[in-house]
């Protein structure tokens, strides 16, 4: 049986732990370790508005949501900066699950959009397809990268 809640900040260890199960897997194969996605997930849970949600099976953390409500000139929306289900439980309809909440509690709240930043490869894209999100024409991420201290 799967219960969803709001996540706060007693869930950040075990979150840690299966952000780094999530994002060190296929598509994205990062190298996190659990300190760093702490300070990660403890900076987006700083934010000003902050919403997340965590999904467990029993008492055992699968799948996590947070972002944070901004305004826009006209509105409010919903800055999805990370959502990530444990890769055993992936393709399982978690996600989905854990994107309808999300859903319907932003309707609740009179949020007009959300948006998020994600990889195209593997099926990240197409989860998020079916979920409704398109590709915002007109708009592309773009990144500036510093050099490292030893000059790499």
């Amino acid at each position: 049986m799967y219960t969803m809640r709001k996540l706060n900040r007693s869930d950040l260890s075990y979150c840690a732990r299966l952000y780094v199960q999530s994002f060190n897997a296929e598509p994205w194969n990062d190298h996190w370790t659990a300190p760093a996605a702490r300070k990660r997930l403890q900076d987006i849970l700083d934010t000003p508005r902050f919403y997340g949600l965590i999904i467990t099976a029993g008492d055992e953390p699968i799948g996590a949501v947070l972002g944070n409500f901004e305004h826009w000139y006209d509105r409010n929306h919903y800055n999805l900066k990370e959502m990530f289900v444990h890769p055993d439980f992936q393709g399982a309809g978690i996600g989905t699950r854990i994107m309808t909440r999300v859903r319907s509690d932003l309707l609740k709240r009179n949020v007009q959009g959300i948006y998020l930043v994600t990889t195209t490869s593997g099926g990240v894209s197409r989860f998020y397809t079916r979920n409704h999100f398109k590709k915002i024409e007109g708009m592309q991420m773009m990144g500036l990268k510093f050099p490292s201290r030893n000059g790499t």
